[in-house]
């Protein structure tokens, strides 16, 4: 028996597609499973709170005012206390926007870090008219970074009664250097 050369490619040709179909469908069961059995289980912090509810008491009828003769004088009623703050009021500036320091490279270089505690005054407009250092990192490259950030935060001001006021309040950062 003799094949052509047309004839071998079309039984290679063949036989290579029925071997092709064959490992597929013996394979399938494998392709059903997922790769990866691993289950990831998050652990979300819940806070059960747990409060009864009173029943609103019915309110009373209305009592009928009785008419007081114009002879009786009336009793002055004592001056109303004025109030000590209003609702806003902030007993200092508060931080508004933050501004996280440049890490000096001289820092870097030699691994410096350290926290630095500074006592900023705010003007009424909540603009940063000065900073005072408190608590040094040890290094002064450090403290005058922290201090050149200090004056791109934005500040809320000191507010008593209604009406802005020059105040001081304490910030802190932390320079470290990551891993």
């Amino acid at each position: 028996m003799t094949f052509s050369d047309k004839g071998i490619d079309r039984i290679s040709l063949s036989v290579s597609l029925i071997l092709h179909i064959l490992i597929l469908f013996l394979s399938f069961p494998y392709f059903a499973t997922p790769l990866v059995s691993k289950e990831v289980q998050y652990q979300i912090p819940v806070e059960l709170a747990i409060s009864t509810v009173q029943p609103t008491p019915k309110k009373a009828p209305k009592k009928v005012a009785k008419k007081i003769p114009k002879s009786v004088k009336t009793v002055a009623s004592a001056p109303k206390p004025k109030p000590t703050s209003l609702p806003g009021d902030r007993k200092k500036p508060a931080i508004k926007g933050t501004h996280t320091p440049t890490y000096p490279k001289t820092a870097l270089n030699h691994e410096w870090s350290g926290t630095v505690v500074a006592e900023v005054t705010v003007n009424s407009d909540g603009i940063v008219t000065s900073i005072a250092i408190l608590k040094s990192t040890g290094h002064t490259v450090l403290d005058e970074a922290f201090k050149r950030s200090l004056n791109r935060y934005t500040f809320l001001p000191k507010r008593e009664m209604g009406k802005n006021k020059v105040g001081k309040t304490r910030v802190r950062y932390t320079f470290k250097l990551e891993g």
